[in-house]
């Protein structure tokens, strides 16, 4: 019997294409239009599971320039950033 694999590890697999992450995203941004903290939440899990999928907080870091300490908890369940 195959072993399933676990929901993350698929989607991440899924994010890595680019036409999937883009897609992915634009969903998650119609779903936050209304700007409620719940939709934030669900816009910053989105750009998290992204980010992932194409390389590491590193990797992200240095391609934006800010901190990947910066990044860690502007993504966590606990980031607050302004959108």
């Amino acid at each position: 019997m195959a072993k399933s694999k676990s929901y993350e590890t698929v989607l991440l697999k899924s994010l890595s294409n680019q036409k999937e992450a883009i897609a992915y995203l634009n969903a998650a941004l119609q779903e936050c239009a209304d700007g409620s903290p719940e939709s934030q939440k669900l816009l910053l899990m989105a750009l998290k599971n992204v980010s992932l999928a194409h390389g590491s907080m590193q990797t992200l870091a240095q391609k934006t320039g800010l901190g990947r300490e910066s990044l860690y908890k502007t993504l966590s369940k606990r980031g607050n950033p302004k959108l």
